[in-house]
């Protein structure tokens, strides 16, 4: 009956994307257009179409996947809003900073839960001012793709360095002693 509807809004020019069909969010740290560092990468993909806020339930999941990668060590979080390539470069790069700036937002609320993200530098990037800006993620549908209308959240660690050392030595004195300052 759905499938009816879409095709005859279509067929009518009324309708231009698929509004239909699953587009329930997922979250993996398996699955990453930065493959190099997937593995300190949480991936939300399946926005739906035109939204830039997640369900309840979705939300729900990923905040009970921070405590995951949260680590004392933790220097800054990279927030990063795509969006698929369906729509026009302006409108999608509106709504891939609104996704970023939503798990942004939702990061900063459960603090509570998660103290290591207080102090914590969270840089937000878009990537959705560009129609090359996420592949196909192995499917044919390069326009409208739920993979592509994605956040991804970088959580960025030290490489166990003398110098890094020094600078860990340093802001904990610096706490420590000026925690104003």
């Amino acid at each position: 009956k759905n499938i009816f509807f879409a095709v005859l809004l279509t067929t009518l020019g009324i309708l231009h994307m698929p509004a239909f069909g699953n587009e329930e969010c997922e979250i993996t740290s398996e699955r990453s257009i930065h493959e190099a560092i997937s593995q300190n990468t949480i991936s939300i993909t399946g926005f739906q179409t035109g939204k830039s806020e997640l369900t309840d339930s979705c939300k729900e999941r990923f905040i009970s996947e921070l405590p995951k990668y949260l680590k004392d060590d933790i220097i800054n979080i990279f927030v990063i809003g795509y969006t698929s390539r369906s729509g026009n470069a302006t409108d999608n790069e509106s709504l891939a900073r609104d996704r970023a700036d939503h798990i942004t937002d939702i990061m900063i609320s459960s603090k509570a839960n998660n103290p290591q993200i207080k102090g914590t530098s969270i840089q937000i990037r878009t990537a959705g001012e560009s129609t090359h800006n996420t592949n196909d993620f192995g499917t044919n549908d390069t326009e409208n793709n739920p993979n592509a209308r994605s956040v991804e959240v970088i959580f960025t660690y030290p490489h166990l360095t003398t110098n890094y050392q020094d600078i860990i030595y340093i802001k904990e004195w610096k706490e420590k002693n000026a925690p104003d300052n």
